[in-house]
């Protein structure tokens, strides 16, 4: 089984970003040639249901995803963000300082990384 390219709920949301992005760009393109289109209004309005079309598989996707797999939430030893991470993963990068965090089973936190110390 091909593992996920996200471990977390910010990492889902990311890879569904320019998905919602291109939505929007391909909604004010239909939105603009219904209302200005001289002409083109049919086609502006179909712009605007395959935009809506889209959005939606998306958000319904992403729910899918979000529900199928428990999640728990985990402060990064690092820099103390709180990271909301799917339960199968034994390791993961923060979604603020970006640097690697281990998970134990029980749910354990174990730096992957030095923990640099200020003087």
């Amino acid at each position: 089984m091909k593992k996920p390219d996200y471990d977390t709920i910010r990492g889902l949301e990311s890879k569904a970003r320019p998905v919602f992005r291109f939505a929007a760009i391909l909604g004010m393109a239909g939105l603009f040639l219904t209302v200005f289109g001289f002409g083109l209004n049919a086609f502006g309005i179909i712009l605007l249901i395959i935009a809506g079309v889209i959005a939606f598989y998306e958000m319904m996707l992403m729910q899918r995803l979000e529900k199928a797999e428990p999640i728990r939430q985990i402060f990064c030893p690092y820099c103390a963000s709180k990271n909301e991470v799917f339960m199968s993963r034994r390791e993961f990068a923060c979604d603020v300082c970006s640097r690697r965090i281990g998970v134990s089973p029980a749910g354990e936190v174990t730096p992957l990384e030095e923990i640099e110390e200020d003087d």
